[in-house]
C-alpha cells in the first residue's frame, strides 16, 4: 500500500506503537501516513485495560524511531468535531496534522 490516511484514528489504540509499526510494515517504500487528529485516547479511564498514552513530542520521537520521516507537520490545529447550527454548541479539538513517509530505501 502506498498511502494511508487516518482521521481521528491513532488515539483509538491501546498501544499506539503497535498501530504505527503495523502501518509502517504494510506501506510500500515511499508510502505515506497522513494523520489529523487529537491525542484524546479512549482508554484513559479504563483501569481494566490500560493503554499507552503519549504526548505529541513522545509520539513524534517514536514515529521517527520506527523509521518514518516526518515530511509535514502542523501543530496545534483547531478542528471542529461537533457543531450545531441550531444552537451555540461547538466542540473542537487541538489536533496535530503530520505526514510521515516510509523511506524509499532502508536506513
Amino acid at each position: 500500500m502506498g498511502l494511508r490516511r487516518k482521521l481521528f484514528f491513532l488515539d483509538t489504540a491501546r498501544n499506539i506503537i503497535v498501530y504505527l509499526e503495523t502501518v509502517f510494515k504494510i506501506l510500500k517504500p515511499g508510502g505515506v501516513l497522513i494523520n489529523l487528529g487529537p491525542l484524546l485516547y479512549h482508554f484513559d479511564d479504563n483501569r481494566e485495560a490500560p493503554s499507552l498514552e503519549l504526548c505529541y513530542n513522545e509520539l513524534r520521537f517514536i514515529i521517527e524511531k520506527i523509521g518514518f520521516e516526518i515530511v509535514r507537520e502542523e501543530y496545534p490545529l483547531q478542528s471542529p468535531y461537533i457543531e450545531s447550527t441550531q444552537s451555540m454548541m461547538v466542540l473542537s479539538y487541538k489536533c496535530v496534522l503530520f505526514v510521515a513517509q516510509k523511506p524509499l530505501a532502508p536506513s
